[in-house]
């Protein structure tokens, strides 16, 4: 599987069908700031310092509205989402006595280590 990241896929799917000055047009207007009511916040951190809480917040939307942007710029058939799955390989088991000796895990049977 290619190893390919987000951008380089961008730029090779808009440089195959489109000129640079129509992709350049695409990406100002994706790149427009969504409507506030379609922006939500949600806390990453909170913490207490003197008896003060402070906290860091982190905006999101609804992942309907980006669609909806997708749709707008480039059409409803303009675009597509593509998900890769990556297995790692199995995850060993561990009891609490043998936590420090990795030579000592169990392995699922299906999968020999």
């Amino acid at each position: 599987m290619n190893d390919i990241n987000t951008n380089d896929a961008l730029a090779i799917a808009f440089s195959l069908k489109r000129p640079p000055a129509e992709v350049a047009a695409i990406v100002a207007q994706l790149a427009e700031p969504f409507e506030e009511g379609d922006v939500k916040w949600k806390p990453q951190t909170i913490r207490s310092q003197d008896g003060v809480k402070k906290g860091q917040a982190a905006a999101y939307a609804d992942p309907r509205t980006y669609i909806d942007r997708l749709n707008e710029v480039l059409g409803a058939g303009g675009w597509a989402s593509v998900a890769h799955l990556t297995i790692s390989g199995p995850i060993p088991r561990r009891s609490a006595s043998t936590a420090r000796k990795p030579s000592t895990w169990t392995w699922p049977r299906s999968s020999p280590p």
